[in-house]
């Protein structure tokens, strides 16, 4: 049990950073750094949820400080709340997030308060996401694309290729591409974001 695990250092960072998990209660995941340091590319990969196990957020980026560069976030089993490509407070330059398994509540390729100075990218196959799926950030903006690639996923609620609150906006462009035969979403699919602008 953990409150808080971090890839990276408290205000230091690090090239690489590679975290597993395969059981426990977390709080938080950080791919990157807490208050500041820099990372080039971070790695976390869960295989929770079977034995009662969960964690609550995942950020494939840093906190409050400092950037890292690629981030890759691939949620195998369940047990996870809310996934996040980018960081808290902290930018990241390109994200990549994979769901092959199930969230409980929402998907973001982008941060949460944090900006992502390129692409987004989020790949869900056979997966099982409890609320929506946004290409984009909470409130942070994604300066370039989002890609938001579905295959036999179940949504229990709508798609936006954007981002979520009024400041989440994506200046480039937003891209959605579903295969499969079992795609299922109760609500909606939008090519633009919830509250967030997109193509400025």
């Amino acid at each position: 049990t953990a409150n808080n695990i971090y890839g990276g250092g408290n205000q230091v960072g690090v090239p690489t950073t590679n975290i597993k998990t395969n059981g426990g209660n977390i709080g938080t995941i950080f791919g990157g750094s807490n208050m500041s340091g820099d990372v080039t590319e971070s790695f976390i990969t869960t295989n929770d949820g079977t034995d009662g196990s969960s964690i609550q957020t995942v950020y494939g980026g840093n906190n409050q400080g400092g950037t890292t560069a690629t981030t890759n976030v691939t949620i195998n089993g369940g047990g996870v709340g809310t996934v996040y490509g980018g960081g808290n407070q902290a930018v990241t330059n390109v994200t990549n997030v994979y769901i092959n398994g199930e969230v409980t509540k929402n998907v973001f390729g982008g941060g949460n308060q944090a900006g992502i100075n390129t692409n987004t990218n989020v790949t869900l196959t056979g997966a099982t996401v409890g609320d929506n799926v946004y290409g984009g950030g909470n409130q942070g903006t994604v300066t370039q694309n989002t890609y938001v690639y579905v295959k036999n996923s179940t949504l229990k609620n709508s798609l936006y290729a954007g981002g979520n609150g009024a400041s989440a906006i994506v200046y480039g462009n937003v891209n959605v591409t579903m295969h499969g035969t079992t795609n299922n979403i109760t609500n909606s699919v939008f090519g633009g974001g919830n509250q967030a602008a997109t193509g400025r």
